[in-house]
């Protein structure tokens, strides 16, 4: 199936999706969620069901519905988050699935036998299990729902090698960087040799992501090793980035592999990589590969090397020379490349102040493309903001916004919120706020949360204030730089509680880089309550960021952990201080509150 076929059937999807969204989800949804008082034990089994899904299983094209003997196993999992007391007996489970099982009128149940789902043939292929309502699944998902841990634990013991790449892109959406990579493991262990190449690659990208290059390195070069014929050459292209930023030689050579491969899309990006290495004397050969790319007639690679070239062309100060590649990209038609050309072209001209790149702009902005549309949207809002046009500048973020692009989207509700937030209106920038909240982004989301409280508290509305910052500690996915700068600001007004839950979700995240950093900023809160009995916390997370050897996180920790140790006088019996210190503890807290 081609791209552009592909892209028809997606918007097609999408839009009948929505329509029947419209038509009958509502009811159904909350019908389920009054079922959480009324009938803990169905809804129990529900929200497994549902988990089950929203951890990357019966997907398309490895549809596996969750069995019964798996719903059993997790089953106490969640009846005990509604009910801790209620006994997980095989009496509960079975009444709990016969009302999952029961239809609720013209909307069907909220779970399905293999045998009774639309659609499927699960029979043929001896599956045995149950299917959630797709209706309950996207509303979670629209919620932000997070599987929960232990959950997690049972799930990848159930990894298949197929399902190993849509199990870890799920976890790694839902925050849990550890589950991910071992749905990624259980793939390449298994020396599949469809799924362990593009697992390796899905690796590699999660090792770059946590600052772990010689990780990633490891397992692009497993990726390129295999050949396969989508994993290798965009692996190839990586790698050869990466070795190529260490000032590698085997840098251009890895590049030229994806070169070779003739890769509709990653042979024009690796021979563009090749270009950027202008110190290395890669501009003349990355010419020379585009070029021969653009005039190959191939209905895919062409346009796309045409818009490369002309992007490089572009960084060369050859202007007049890139727009006219990327008005050949333009006049393409390509659904994907056009509309990425018509950006690129609106940025040179931008970058020579020539207003003829609102033009371009908004051609781009007008794209099916969200992403595309989205950034297009944005950079008319900048350029609308330098003239002085508020209205059209508003106009423009709210454009991004009505884009839906996931990574859009909430950066222009964010921006679109300061903007009001500036010019004095309240009410439009919490909505705005809310807005990118809501859009459960994992660095945007806690940008807007970190900001709307910010502004409700220095209104003195603090209850308004604390449950923004809590709507962004129970976002899917927290990115470590966003947590970061909010535990700041949580610090800053003195809510140290979800400060404290803050820096413990990034270290539960696994995340390599950020987890010694978090401990090293959860040992100093603990820190300062020392004489309250927090110094055992306090020394345990230090001694965690010191064994990471993070090249940061574990000096600093030394050195607040001998502090620590003198404060403390570790080993020694201490006299008791708690009648004479507290006046000093007090000081000492809001010292460190501020800090």
């Amino acid at each position: 199936m081609s791209d552009s076929l592909g892209e028809f059937f997606r918007r097609f999807d999408e839009a009948l999706a929505k329509w029947e969204r419209e038509q009958s989800a509502p009811s159904l949804v909350e019908v389920v969620r009054e079922a959480r008082h009324k009938q803990p034990s169905g809804y129990a089994i529900v929200q497994a069901a549902v988990d089950w899904e929203l951890a990357g299983f019966d997907q398309l094209p490895h549809q596996r519905p969750i069995s019964e003997e798996d719903l059993c196993a997790v089953f106490p999992i969640y009846l005990k988050e509604l009910e801790p007391s209620r006994p997980a007996t095989t009496q509960e489970f079975q009444q709990g699935l016969r009302w999952a099982l029961t239809p609720l009128g013209r909307h069907g149940s909220p779970v399905e036998r293999c045998a009774d789902a639309l659609i499927d043939d699960c029979p043929k292929r001896g599956f045995d299990g149950v299917h959630a309502c797709y209706w309950l699944v996207e509303e979670a998902e629209r919620r932000g729902r997070r599987v929960p841990e232990a959950a997690w634990e049972l799930f990848l013991g159930r990894v298949r090698p197929c399902e190993a790449v849509a199990v870890g892109i799920a976890a790694f959406r839902q925050g849990n960087l550890v589950a991910a990579e071992g749905a990624y493991r259980v793939a390449m262990d298994a020396k599949d040799p469809e799924a362990g190449p593009l697992a390796a690659c899905r690796l590699g990208l999660l090792r770059l992501y946590q600052g772990d290059a010689g990780g990633a390195e490891e397992a692009f070069r497993f990726a390129v090793a295999s050949g396969h014929a989508e994993a290798a050459p965009e692996a190839a292209t990586w790698l050869g980035g990466l070795l190529a930023r260490r000032g590698a030689d085997a840098g251009r050579a890895v590049l030229r592999q994806a070169v070779a491969s003739g890769h509709y899309r990653y042979a024009p990006e690796a021979a563009m990589a090749i270009g950027m290495l202008a110190n290395q004397g890669g501009l003349e050969e990355a010419m020379a590969a585009l070029e021969q790319q653009a005039a190959a007639g191939d209905e895919d690679l062409s346009p796309r090397a045409a818009l490369m070239l002309g992007g490089l062309l572009g960084t060369q100060g050859d202007v007049a020379g890139a727009r006219g590649l990327l008005e050949q990209a333009i006049a393409s038609g390509h659904f994907d490349v056009a509309p990425r050309a018509s950006l690129t072209l609106g940025s040179l001209l931008a970058s020579q102040e020539d207003p003829e790149q609102v033009r371009f702009f908004e051609q781009a902005a007008a794209s099916s493309r969200r992403e595309v549309a989205a950034q297009a949207a944005l950079c008319l809002a900048s350029y609308y903001a330098e003239q002085g046009d508020l209205a059209r500048t508003q106009a423009a973020y709210r454009q991004a916004i009505d884009t839906e692009d996931p990574d859009g989207a909430p950066r222009a509700a964010v921006l679109l919120g300061r903007l009001h937030e500036r010019n004095g209106d309240v009410d439009q920038a919490w909505a705005a706020y809310q807005q990118a909240i809501d859009a459960h982004h994992p660095s945007f989301s806690l940008k807007a949360a970190a900001a709307l409280g910010e502004l409700l508290a220095s209104r003195g509305d603090d209850r308004h204030a604390q449950a923004a910052w809590q709507q962004a500690l129970e976002q899917p996915q927290l990115d470590p730089a966003a947590a970061f700068a909010l535990a700041a600001v949580c610090e800053r007004w003195r809510d140290r509680d979800r400060a404290v839950a803050i820096y413990q979700r990034v270290i539960q995240s696994g995340h390599r880089g950020a987890v010694p950093l978090a401990a090293v900023q959860l040992g100093l809160l603990y820190e300062r309550r020392w004489r309250r009995g927090d110094a055992a916390r306090a020394r345990a997370l230090f001694q965690l960021a010191i064994d990471s050897g993070h090249e940061q996180a574990a000096p600093l920790a030394e050195i607040h952990l001998r502090g620590l140790n003198r404060r403390t006088r570790r080993g020694m019996r201490r006299a008791s201080r708690e009648a004479t210190a507290s006046q000093t503890e007090r000081a000492q807290d809001q010292m460190g509150s501020g800090s």
